[in-house]
């Protein structure tokens, strides 16, 4: 039976490189297809694995803690005095408008 690549390289070089590559595209496929479902399922079972090995549950180890809670010494807060900020002098100066006899056309 004549596949789909031997069509398309009929008369064409078939010790060039393309030939072998579509050649052998399907088991390569394949393979890696299965390498990367192993590798995936080993990653997630991994902890579950190793979790009834060592009787515990996966992600909880067994450490004693022990906590001193150390309360602390009264502190005095000191507070300044309140004082309310002083509000800038704002000096200006009305410059009455200056009125123009003249008739002055605009520029638009």
């Amino acid at each position: 039976m004549e596949t789909l690549t031997d069509i398309v390289f009929e008369k064409r070089n078939k010790a060039y490189g393309a030939y072998v590559l579509r050649k052998e595209y399907k088991s390569v496929i394949v393979i890696s297809l299965l390498l990367a479902i192993f590798l995936f399922a080993s990653a997630f079972a991994y902890p579950i694995i190793s979790s009834y090995k060592s009787n515990t549950p996966a992600g909880h180890d067994k450490t004693d803690v022990t906590v001193t809670v150390i309360t602390p010494s009264k502190v005095e807060v000191i507070t300044p005095p309140k004082t309310e900020p002083a509000l800038p002098e704002v000096k200006f100066k009305f410059i009455p408008p200056k009125i123009v006899d003249e008739n002055v056309e605009s520029g638009f």
